[in-house]
């Protein structure tokens, strides 16, 4: 597929179920980003369109608070697009959840993340879902990013060959975008910052 840019964000969060991956990465990173930069566009998939929207509401309600206010005092949401399938701010920016696997058309994203886009090891142990998976952010999720525009990959790995590991083998062989890898197993393989090897993850 054509690479938007070689300056592309990008980074594959790997982590086991129940670790609080989606909170980080679904829920507090995108207010965090739209508290940042008010005009940016989001787009959040996930392996159901259900899924992704209740992402939306987690992080409209994230936005809403008084904690995020607080920081954030000059970002508001706007009034008149506050539907959980996608919103916006006052200030142009908005988010829109979508299922892995379906449209995305008539809005970009400064920042597309992708989380756990299978939803258990039956479905990533099928061939045909797992490329139906890579076709859909080949020729759909990837299309829609900005210039310079990041992505995030967010899941638990239940294959050798699935998104995540598609995408790492690319960026390894220089054929693909650069992503930085970031893993925590549910036990650690070997001594880490915070934590020895041998010792659990929680």
């Amino acid at each position: 597929y054509n690479r938007i840019s070689r300056d592309l964000e990008a980074m594959i969060i790997q982590q086991p179920p129940r670790s609080g991956k989606s909170q980080l990465g679904s829920v507090f990173f995108p207010a965090w980003i739209l508290g940042r930069h008010p005009n940016w566009e989001i787009i959040s998939a996930s392996y159901s369109a259900s899924l992704a929207i209740s992402f939306s509401r987690q992080v409209r309600a994230t936005m809403r608070s008084d904690e995020f206010k607080s920081i954030f005092r000059d970002v508001k949401l706007d009034d008149e697009t506050q539907s959980a399938e996608g919103w916006k701010t006052t200030k142009g920016g908005g988010y829109l959840p979508v299922g892995v696997g379906g449209p995305a058309t008539g809005r970009g994203a400064h920042v597309l993340t992708i989380d756990d886009p299978v939803k258990n090891a039956e479905e990533a142990e099928s061939e045909t879902t797992r490329e139906a998976i890579k076709d859909w952010y080949r020729t759909t999720a990837y299309t829609r990013l900005a210039p310079g525009g990041g992505v995030i990959v967010i899941q638990t790995r239940w294959h050798l060959d699935d998104l995540a590991g598609w995408l790492e083998a690319q960026s390894g062989s220089g054929d693909g975008d650069k992503f930085e890898i970031v893993r925590y197993p549910m036990i650690a393989t070997e001594d880490e910052k915070y934590r020895l090897k041998g010792e659990v993850l929680h």
